[in-house]
């Protein structure tokens, strides 16, 4: 739906900023429109939330009839990015990102405007839409299909399922209406994808993904899930039997309730507090032996001196990953 470029922002008096851009991709009649408000709808979202666990939202306009939203540009990885890197989380790690997505989260929930509260629910809530900085500071991103109970005509059409299928809720599913209940089923499924590397609603087809949130229960009870957490993380097992589980009214009510329980967790474990920085450090670095690895692959006479050429030039600025505050 849209691409996202590394930008500067230029002001006044020298005053400079990187900012990532996302522009929506051309596109004809009734999808293009639907793309267009959803540009809008995420940058007034954006506009409205201020936290330091929620992308930033500096600006958004129309250049030449392409819509743009200019973001915080976040140096580091996405977190599916960092779990295919490194594998399942330490649980210090897990936990530290859970706690920073439950107080983002809380802040939408409960933002409000001129008085009146917004009930924003994120409703895409999965590993491709956390980022991690440098610093381990975690940043969720992308409202651009989050639902506000205050004002339809800024939402989704009522009845329509939006978001990824394997971090959907049963509700969800089932285009029944959703409250903030339904992002902590999100992050119940993305607590348990930290720590154990594998996503939990997996399958041959949608159908079987679907039915395997539908009945999420014996899901959950099938393969473990909750005695495999309490194993790693005594009282981790109890979290997650109040976020992976069909009845609403059984989930937390809130998200902060959610993140004391997760803050407490963490307490009992070793004090690593740089633990998701080296992460993030060690993620770049793999990101820089891939490239180098590639750059050596090159066959033929001329291999050895162009690829040594290479890996040398990429040593000095760090690599990125191209995608990052990319879009869905």
């Amino acid at each position: 739906m849209a691409r996202v470029f590394r930008a500067k922002m230029e002001g006044a008096l020298g005053f400079q900023k990187p900012a990532a851009v996302k522009v929506v991709l051309p596109a004809s009649g009734e999808k293009g429109q639907s793309l267009r408000q959803q540009l809008i709808q995420e940058a007034r979202l954006g506009g409205l939330l201020n936290h330091p666990n929620v992308i930033q939202t500096f600006d958004c306009g129309e250049l030449e009839g392409f819509p743009y939203i200019a973001m915080e540009l976040v140096e580091g990885p996405g977190l599916d990015d960092l779990v295919n890197e490194v594998g399942p989380l330490p649980p210090a790690a897990a936990l530290d990102i859970a706690i920073q997505v439950a107080r983002g989260l809380h802040h939408a929930h409960a933002a409000t405007h001129e008085g009146e509260p917004l009930a924003i629910i994120h409703r895409d809530v999965k590993p491709s839409n956390v980022l991690i900085r440098e610093d381990g500071v975690v940043k969720v991103m992308d409202f651009g299909i989050a639902k506000v109970a205050m004002e339809d005509a800024l939402s989704t059409a009522t009845g329509m399922t939006k978001g990824t299928p394997s971090y959907m809720s049963p509700e969800q599913l089932a285009a029944d209406p959703l409250d903030l209940r339904s992002d902590l089923f999100a992050l119940g499924a993305m607590i348990h994808y930290m720590i154990s590397g594998q996503t939990l609603f997996t399958g041959s087809s949608l159908t079987e993904v679907m039915l395997r949130i539908i009945q999420v229960d014996e899901t959950v009870r099938s393969r473990a899930v909750l005695t495999d957490a309490e194993a790693l993380v005594p009282g981790l097992g109890a979290v997650l039997g109040r976020l992976l589980v069909k009845s609403r009214d059984d989930r937390y009510a809130t998200a902060d309730l959610l993140e004391r329980d997760l803050v407490a967790l963490r307490r009992r474990l070793p004090d690593e507090e740089r633990i998701l920085a080296r992460l993030v450090e060690e993620h770049f670095a793999g990101t820089l032996a891939k490239a180098r690895e590639k750059a050596t692959a090159v066959t033929g006479p001329q291999a050895g001196r162009g690829a040594a050429q290479d890996s040398d030039s990429m040593a000095a600025p760090r690599p990125h990953p191209p995608k990052r505050n990319r879009p869905s």
